[in-house]
């Protein structure tokens, strides 16, 4: 889901989704007359499509007239409450009686536009992936535009910040760890659980490790990034005590374990001491059949 910033209030890209929608209210009144109007306005520009109901009231000001009088105000303003002349002729109005107009089809200009969008949207997204796996843990908008050969401006025409493009790139990781993360069926004796649970997350833990420690160069201003890790954390701990019921009651070897079976073990292991994934996950079995077996 999309956040509104004070940005939004300036020029800005729509978006790519068919029913992305904005609207806006024009509303006015003359004391002298007694005129007002009141009219909210919405587009779709995915369709084409634009709505607007409108109300035009005249009335003497409230001053002048007594509380009796107000149902009558209010008649003359239903009475000259009237259909919106929208720039778009299937535009849909306010007035009751008219029958709903058939949505057009997109224009195949349109669709085309379209279509060339979301292939740029993700080119933009696959070069901030490639360049990160690659080693370059904190690219600039220069460097993904670069990369994904497009210009400097597209990639903000697609995406508010590079705060916006990293969480794109955030969702596409999480979307490699969800096996992980929604496993819930563990089978077999202690010793095989053991196996599978460090088995798939250190599988895990290799695919994602460059877009890990790319995250931690902007953990500390990311509060998105923050939660997401605090998050990933409480999941990581569910899971544990799913596959591994016995450390239940045992709260100093569940945290432990949680510790062995972390990215942050994982990288312990594998940068600062140097094991294979092999060795490494031959390592961390041992130790938590150790806390679990004594």
């Amino acid at each position: 889901m999309s956040t509104v910033t004070g940005a939004d209030e300036a020029m800005h890209p729509t978006g790519e989704d068919r029913a992305w929608s904005e609207s806006y209210s024009f509303n006015f009144v003359d004391p002298k007359t007694g005129v007002g109007v009141f009219t909210p306005m919405g587009f779709r520009s995915g369709n084409g499509w634009a709505d607007g109901p409108h109300a035009v009231s005249q009335v003497a000001p409230v001053e002048r007239h007594s509380t009796s009088d107000r149902p009558h105000r209010q008649a003359g303003m239903a009475a000259l409450a009237g259909p919106l002349r929208s720039p778009y002729p299937h535009a849909m109005t306010s007035d009751p009686t008219s029958s709903p107009r058939p949505r057009r089809a997109p224009h195949p200009e349109q669709d085309g536009r379209m279509a060339r969008g979301r292939v740029t949207r993700e080119k933009i997204v696959a070069a901030l992936l490639d360049l990160i796996r690659e080693g370059n843990l904190s690219p600039t908008s220069e460097d993904v535009a670069q990369h994904a050969k497009v210009g400097g401006r597209t990639v903000f025409r697609h995406f508010q910040d590079m705060e916006s493009l990293f969480e794109e790139m955030n969702a596409k990781v999480r979307s490699v760890m969800e096996p992980l993360l929604t496993r819930t069926s563990w089978e077999g004796a202690l010793e095989q659980r053991i196996e599978q649970l460090v088995t798939t997350r250190t599988a895990t833990f290799e695919q994602i490790t460059p877009y890990y420690l790319s995250g931690e160069t902007r953990l500390h201003a990311s509060p998105t990034l923050q939660r997401a890790r605090a998050q990933l954390a409480i999941q990581q701990r569910r899971q544990l005590l799913a596959c591994l019921p016995e450390v239940g009651e045992r709260p100093e070897v569940a945290s432990a374990i949680e510790l062995l079976t972390s990215m942050e073990g994982w990288l312990r292991l594998r940068r600062a001491q140097g094991l294979s994934v092999d060795q490494g996950r031959q390592a961390v079995v041992s130790a938590v059949r150790r806390l679990l077996t004594g």
